[in-house]
This record gives C-alpha cells, structure tokens and sequence, in this order.
C-alpha cells in the first residue's frame, strides 16, 4: 500500500504507480481488505446462470401449459363421450323399436311397421312358391 503526501496517511491511492488512481469503488481507508476489481467476475458464467434460470423457466411453463391442455382435451373428450354414448343408446333403441314391433309406418296410407324377422320371413316365403 502506498500513501501519498497529498492525501490523507491512510487513504489508498496510486497501487501500480501509474500516475492514475483507481475510481471510488476501489478506495480503501485504513487496513480495510481491498475488494475485488470489476472484472474479475466472469460474465460467461453470469450469462450461463441467467440462460439455464431462463430455460427453466421456459420447461416449467410449457409443461404446465402442455398439463392443463392435455387435461382440458380429456375432459372435454369424456364429456362428449358420455353425450354421444346417451345419444347413440338412445337412437338405438329407437331403431331396435321399430325394427322389431309393431307399428304405423304411414297411417293415412295404410302402411304398417312389421318385424324384420317376420318380413324376412314373408319375403323369402313368396319369393321360394313363385319359382
């Protein structure tokens, strides 16, 4: 450590003897310990740091946003399932109706709704006497 005459006897100035001392941040009163210059914190490992904080971020975000539309889609499938499935029982059941009972088919026509086992029945009988 070198004093200067100028300066008070237990101020910091001038260490390389260049004719130029170092900013505020620098100066050291008494026996206090020199702190670290401004370069010598690599700024490669400052901005490895800051990407991998940043990529991790990124990750968690897309992969709760891939959770919750992976969810929302499973939902909204199931609830379209459970519509689609009461609506095909139901249409079924209509279809079996008159597939297989009695019925009108065209009142003011006279046409009647037969079983599909006694109209097959009836068609291959007519179609085995005519030939």
């Amino acid at each position: 450590m070198t004093h200067s005459s100028e300066n008070p006897p237990n101020e910091w100035t001038d260490p390389d003897h260049s004719g130029f001392t170092d900013d505020q941040w620098h100066r050291h009163l008494g026996e206090e310990a020199p702190s670290h210059a401004h370069g010598s914190t690599a700024t490669w490992q400052i901005f490895f740091v800051g990407l991998i904080g940043f990529g991790i971020v990124v990750a968690s975000v897309l992969s709760i946003s891939v959770y919750f539309t992976m969810g929302s889609q499973k939902e909204i499938a199931a609830k379209q399932e459970v519509s689609m499935n009461t609506d095909y029982k139901n249409a079924q059941a209509e279809w079996s109706k008159s597939l297989e009972g009695f019925g009108w088919a065209n009142g003011p026509k006279g046409l009647v709704r037969v079983p599909l086992s006694i109209a097959k029945d009836k068609v291959v009988k007519e179609y085995s006497q005519g030939l």
